[in-house]
């Protein structure tokens, strides 16, 4: 029986932990905070930037991560789920850049992800990553 560390939500804070230390980590990206100082947001006001980013975005993001879970654990084919729930994500995520940025470290993580746990099945769904809406 595996134990409390090795169990799969516990490896799943430990990646998410993790990545921001890691090359292929979310620090990559600013999301929007570096264009929209060289555009001339003042420092004062990127407390406030950052706020509704929070308040947009990471909850858009973590919405969808809520869903993808649900899926995954609840349906025997989550197929037509992942996509709707992929499909929803990016209407909400306007800039076909940041759509790129986040399927490109979405499958950095997978492939970490795949080699840290090499005996995990395998799953075609995300073979080569999740799909890219442009």
């Amino acid at each position: 029986m595996p134990t409390a560390a090795q169990s799969p939500a516990a490896q799943t804070v430990g990646l998410l932990l993790a990545d921001s230390r890691l090359p292929s980590g979310g620090h990559v990206s600013s999301s929007g905070l570096e264009p929209a100082l060289m555009g001339g947001l003042a420092r004062a006001q990127v407390g406030d930037f950052l706020l509704v980013r929070a308040r947009t975005a990471a909850l858009t993001d973590a919405a969808c991560a809520v869903m993808v879970r649900h899926a995954l654990t609840h349906q025997p084919d989550p197929s037509a789920a992942l996509l709707r729930t992929d499909r929803a994500w990016a209407a909400r995520t306007p800039s076909g850049a940041a759509r790129q940025i986040a399927a490109e470290l979405g499958r950095g993580l997978v492939r970490l992800a795949t080699s840290l746990w090499p005996d995990a099945p395998p799953s075609s769904r995300w073979a080569g990553g999740p799909p890219v809406l442009q």
